[in-house]
């Protein structure tokens, strides 16, 4: 697994730092402010080799309209994998990915079911998740 670009979430204390040229440095990077989201830092060109061993969830595309349902399930900051079109699982070994998995129509089908079923609950959404991915993800917003 090679690190090219990382985003980290900031608090608006931290956001000002950036936005003024006093970020955190990461191994002589200064991050930016992105271009989309202003309470993102965006360090660039690192380059790392990370040798991960284990499983990723990664997502993109979040589907604006599933909000308020949404609200019922999630933490203050937090979207749920769900609320993401396209959603990716990723097995890794010293670095190496080993396999892939798209999850994307689960992810669709899980739209639909909570749409179709006002009553479902974190438990009804965390069973079909857990059942979804191959590996455990106990951070996993649901």
């Amino acid at each position: 697994m090679l690190l090219d670009t990382f985003c980290i979430g900031l608090n608006p204390l931290d956001r000002l730092k950036v936005k003024y040229g006093k970020g955190k440095a990461l191994q002589g990077h200064r991050p930016h402010l992105s271009k989309d989201d202003s309470f993102l830092a965006v360090y660039e060109q690192f380059g790392w080799h990370v040798p991960f061993t284990g499983g990723l969830v990664v997502a993109r595309g979040y589907i604006q309209g599933l909000a308020s349902r949404a609200k019922a399930f999630m933490s203050y900051a937090y979207s749920p994998i769900w609320m993401f079109s396209v959603v990716h699982e990723l097995h890794f070994v010293d670095g190496q990915r080993t396999e892939s998995f798209d999850c994307s129509s689960a992810m669709e089908t899980l739209r639909h079911r909570i749409e179709a079923e006002p009553d479902l609950d974190k438990h009804g959404v965390h069973l079909a998740l857990v059942n979804t991915f191959r590996k455990p993800y106990s951070d996993l917003q649901w």
